[in-house]
Formats: structure tokens, sequence, C-alpha cells
């Protein structure tokens, strides 16, 4: 697989991400609910049958017209605090559409 390819929609990327990444670690990675904290049930985007790959998809842009920086960054800061309550080998987050987002997360909130 190329490392990069254009896709123009959440749903595209996602479908992208599952394949490489299940090609990447040769498991099949789907959507599934997780036990975060071993209580509280959570929709992840990719997971593997035995739960020891848990990942999710971020499809942000930091257009003007688009939802407010800090509520992005909101919901980053969840899903890393959520993945990091996760009983797995492996958790991941993928950014797509825009990697400045991703960069002003590390820089500004994740250090």
């Amino acid at each position: 697989m190329n490392d990069f390819v254009e896709v123009d929609t959440a749903n595209g990327f996602e479908l992208y991400v599952r394949g490489y990444f299940s090609n990447l670690w040769g498991v099949e990675l789907q959507t599934a609910i997780v036990d975060v904290g071993g209580s509280v049930p959570k929709s992840f985007d990719f997971v593997s049958a035995d739960g020891r790959i848990v990942g999710d998809a971020k499809w942000y842009s930091m257009r003007a017209n688009s939802v407010a920086p800090q509520v992005k960054l909101s919901n980053i800061a969840e899903y890393v605090w959520l993945l990091q309550q996760v009983r797995a080998d492996r958790r991941f987050l993928v950014f797509g559409r825009d990697a400045s987002v991703a960069e002003w997360f590390c820089v500004g909130i994740g250090r």
C-alpha cells in the first residue's frame, strides 16, 4: 500500500486506515464496543477480535468554517484518555484530512 493516498471523506479515510493497519499487523480490525477502564462501553473504529489492538480515527480540519479548534482539541484529549484506560497491547489514534490538527494538539496540549 502507498503511504499517502487521497481520500475525501471521513468514511473513505476510515476504510483506508482499517485496510492499511489490518494488512500491516496481519489481523482484521473492525468497529467494536470496548470496555474503557473495565466498566464503561465505548465504540472504537479499529478493534481486533481478541481486543489486543484498539484504535480510532479522527477526520479534522483547521479550516475557519469548521468546528472550533477548542472543541477538536477537547475531543482528541478525550480519546487519548479513553485509549489510556483500555486494556490493549496496542492503542492508537490516526488523523486524516489535516495533519496540522494532530501537530497542534501535540505541541499545545499533548506534550
